[in-house]
């Protein structure tokens, strides 16, 4: 890499490490520690029972905190590349950053099989993230799919079959670190 190149990639790198910053300071995330056994403890309530929790403690904030959140979202805005930068590279990039600028480590990996929810016939796999959130003290999720930004068609997680885009998304499998 030549110089320039060289001093221009640095400075992305620091714009991108100032933009997270500003982020976090100005937005101020509250947040509510809950244990792992409670987290797993409301998601069989809502039938989702194959659950990996890697850590003991997670936090969670309100939904208002979260739709901020996801407003400001920037996964949306990469390229989609099968097999390279795809649905799980989307959701990954998503829990990642919110755990690391705000330190959310509520919004986890949220593997899914797609079936069409007027036929049942299978369409593929996919993965999406499973957002945890906390309102009047009890626990909720939203599913919301970062690569395709269609947190507009959202469903809230226990409410019924969770259907975007055409897509009914059936859990194999949820993860959270």
């Amino acid at each position: 890499m030549n110089t320039k190149d060289k001093t221009l990639h640095k400075f992305g790198g620091t714009l991108r490490k100032i933009g997270s910053i500003v982020q976090r300071d100005t937005l101020k995330v509250k947040t509510t520690e809950v244990t792992a056994a409670q987290i797993k403890a409301f998601l069989s309530t809502v039938g989702l029972e194959n659950v990996g929790l890697a850590d003991r403690k997670y936090y969670v904030t309100d939904w208002a905190t979260w739709l901020d959140i996801i407003e400001d979202d920037q996964t949306n805005t990469y390229k989609y590349i099968s097999d390279k930068t795809d649905c799980d590279n989307f959701a990954d990039h998503f829990n990642a950053v919110v755990a690391m600028i705000y330190g959310l480590n509520t919004s986890g990996r949220f593997s899914v099989q797609l079936v069409d929810p007027t036929t049942g016939n299978h369409i593929g796999y996919h993965r999406a993230s499973l957002i945890i959130y906390m309102e009047d003290g009890e626990l909720g999720a939203y599913c919301y799919d970062a690569m395709e930004n269609m947190f507009d068609s959202s469903v809230k997680v226990g409410e019924g079959d969770v259907v975007m885009k055409n897509w009914k998304y059936i859990a194999t499998y949820l993860s959270f670190n």
